[in-house]
């Protein structure tokens, strides 16, 4: 628990400078009533404590990457609590967690595909539509992954990759090659 309190106030250090978000939760002070750690996670993908993604940058990549399983944790429940405790609506909520949670997988596929010097299936295909100007016919390839997409094989591209089954297919449905 001690490693997971460093690694937020880690994030927070290094990524406060970076939020977009306006004055209420650029100055927000990151605690939940009933100790949820979801709940101090979304607080901090309001903050945009997650947002400073560059592929340049190898520290914020370790930190984003470090993050993206505890991001990945976060259960519905944290969602409504959220929710009730806030005032935010469910698609202003999701959409930040969805932009953060890209962020940190990305962040992860980039350092465990460094460490390890190769990707998995699943891993191409979600960096595929994470990154899709990383591939020269990234429409083509796009077109056929959503093409022969099952909800089988959505849940394995989730389950490889440790990502939220919603995320996945938030992910695979919205992302453009443009």
């Amino acid at each position: 628990m001690k490693r997971i309190a460093c690694l937020l106030c880690l994030i927070a250090l290094l990524t406060a400078p970076f939020s977009a978000l306006g004055e209420d939760w650029a100055r927000h002070d990151v605690a939940c009533k009933e100790n949820r750690l979801g709940c101090r996670l979304l607080q901090m993908v309001m903050m945009g404590s997650f947002d400073a993604f560059s592929e340049d940058d190898w520290l914020t990549l370790r930190v984003l990457s470090a993050a993206y399983p505890q991001l990945c944790a976060v259960e519905e429940a944290d969602f409504i609590h959220f929710m009730a405790e806030f005032g935010i609506d469910d698609k202003t909520l999701r959409a930040r967690y969805y932009a953060a949670l890209g962020n940190c997988l990305w962040a992860d596929i980039l350092t465990e595909s460094t460490a390890s010097g190769r990707l998995s299936a699943a891993q191409r295909v979600l960096l595929l539509f994470l990154n899709p100007a990383g591939e020269e016919d990234a429409a083509y390839q796009m077109a056929a992954i959503r093409a022969d997409m099952t909800d089988e094989l959505l849940s394995l591209l989730a389950a490889e990759s440790g990502a939220p089954e919603g995320y996945v297919r938030f992910l695979i449905d919205t992302a453009s090659a443009e």
